[in-house]
């Protein structure tokens, strides 16, 4: 459709678009209101969120400037980034590197560049558009390894969007895409861990996270340890193990100061201060949470930063802690940037609805656990 098809077929929603405006923000020049993006979605016949998608990945590629390189190159300055825990220029580069694969590439790299994009974009919460990414190397892969890496990667997504029955089989499919892949084999049976924890079976989640553990060890994967060391204290103090759960969470705090990365450091100090807040420890998980936070919103992890924020608020309002700060503001101000569906979502979520049918001070929610 030409720009001006669009600006004549916009005409009947609320918000036109005017050539001008659609030339623009072709350019990159302007920021669209979200009532334009409904209008163009509109037009298209597209979710919204795949306009808000396309424009958010599109400033996300500005973080790695344009410049001469085919996918192979993109993808190790992407892991690079990684490894210095700059998640988002990570995500960047994956990004360009896919522009390069489609310009240049044959269909594995394509596929390849697919699946490393939706990675990325995973690693910074970014859940519904990598699932397209995913989606879309699925439907052209043909290299065996590709496809396991895709279907790990489509059921990370799925089980962070709260539909954890079809993470597991895609799991299952990308175990059994390559059985030779040591370190696929590792990454499949961490969130096969995880999806135990969130079925209440502590004990089994835990025997796996520490397998996983040992695994990554071996691998030299020094950010997955701290990930796994982290689930592996979580579900220890879930399955009553509460002294040894909160000396391997601290431990990895340790590791996490240790590697550099702001968003392990902000999530051990999640899991740390959840942990205590678990077992009644209230006063003791407000000084993980601060330090979550302050590190979250200096990054902009909006996920993070809505975690702790929601925490602290709960500590204030629930528990009478004085707790420096607007806390229920930081949860409001965060929560609409969560992709992810979890219990703090779900219960501040609940909490909000409650409050704009029956409006009045001094409403307490319920424990979460």
């Amino acid at each position: 459709m030409t720009l001006a098809g669009v600006e004549q077929a916009s005409r009947r929603f609320p918000e036109p678009i005017a050539v001008d405006y659609l030339s623009r923000l072709e350019r990159g020049t302007l920021m669209p209101s979200v009532p334009k993006l409904a209008t163009l979605a509109h037009v298209y016949q597209r979710p919204l969120t795949e306009f808000v998608d396309l424009y958010e990945l599109e400033n996300l590629r500005e973080l790695v400037p344009a410049q001469e390189g085919d996918f192979w190159y993109f993808r190790k300055l992407g892991i690079d980034y990684a490894s210095q825990g700059d998640h988002k220029r990570s995500a960047a580069a994956m990004l360009r590197g896919l522009d390069a694969a489609r310009a240049f590439g044959g269909i594995d790299a394509i596929a390849q560049a697919l699946a490393s994009a939706g990675i990325a974009l995973n690693q910074i919460s970014r859940f519904n558009a990598a699932q397209r990414f995913f989606e879309e190397a699925l439907r052209v892969v043909r290299n065996d390894r590709i496809r396991g890496y895709a279907f790990w990667g489509l059921a990370r997504t799925h089980y962070h969007l709260d539909d954890h029955l079809l993470a597991e089989m895609l799991c299952e499919k990308a175990a059994g895409a390559t059985e030779e892949d040591p370190r696929l084999q590792a990454y499949v049976r961490d969130l096969q861990a995880s999806i135990l924890s969130d079925r209440g079976r502590y004990g089994e989640a835990a025997k796996m996270k520490k397998e996983v553990l040992d695994a990554y060890e071996k691998l030299g994967e020094s950010q997955n340890v701290t990930t796994a060391q982290y689930g592996l204290g979580e579900n220890l103090v879930k399955a009553g193990m509460v002294d040894e759960g909160l000396a391997i969470l601290r431990d990895s705090m340790g590791r996490a100061a240790e590697v550099g990365d702001p968003r392990l450091r902000a999530q051990s100090a999640i899991f740390y201060g959840r942990s205590l807040y678990a077992v009644g420890r209230y006063d003791d998980a407000i000084a993980p949470f601060k330090s979550a936070f302050r590190i979250a919103r200096d990054r902009g992890m909006h996920q993070q930063a809505f975690d702790s924020a929601f925490y602290l608020w709960r500590l204030s309002d629930e528990r009478g802690f004085h707790v420096e700060g607007d806390w229920l503001g930081e949860a409001r101000r965060f929560r609409p940037e969560v992709e992810q569906r979890s219990v703090e979502c779900r219960e501040f979520d609940a909490w909000l609805a409650n409050e704009r049918r029956k409006p009045r001070a001094g409403r307490k929610l319920k424990d979460l656990m």
